[in-house]
């Protein structure tokens, strides 16, 4: 996967003006941020609809209907809650702890997927699939 040096400028300022216009939404208002490790917009959409969350994307950010709460890149590529204060950080901090969980399913689902079928491509065959007691798959390979 590549990008020409021309685009990165362009996708700098677009994600900023739109990272601007997001925050202005919530200006107006008292609110505040909480950090995430999230950074997949694809799985994170995924991951609302999952938790039964309805959104819609607006500007590249994302904000979740009937509540007061945002999704929005930051420079670091990775998405911040952006909160109305009539939430409570107790409500934000769980919210975004059960997002965040099932978020690290879809990634761990995807990996999966992934790994098997770049297995199959090299030649290899799954011999036994096993889960342990931290929830983790442990794949064995004939080679």
């Amino acid at each position: 996967m590549s990008i020409e040096l021309v685009l990165i400028p362009v996708a700098i300022s677009v994600t900023q003006l739109a990272s601007n216009r997001f925050e202005k939404k919530f200006e107006n208002r008292s609110s505040y941020k909480l950090q995430s490790f999230m950074n997949d917009e694809i799985l994170v959409k995924k991951a609302l609809e999952q938790y039964g969350c309805s959104y819609r994307t607006e500007d590249h950010a994302l904000s979740i209907e009937d509540f007061n709460i945002g999704l929005l890149k930051n420079d670091d590529s990775v998405f911040e809650a952006i909160f109305d204060s009539t939430i409570k950080l107790e409500d934000a901090q769980q919210f975004l702890s059960n997002l965040e969980e099932e978020y690290t399913h879809l990634v761990q689902q995807e990996t999966y997927k992934k790994l098997i079928q770049r297995a199959k491509e090299q030649g290899m065959v799954l011999e036994t699939e096993m889960v342990n007691e931290q929830n983790s798959i442990v794949l064995t390979f004939k080679v």
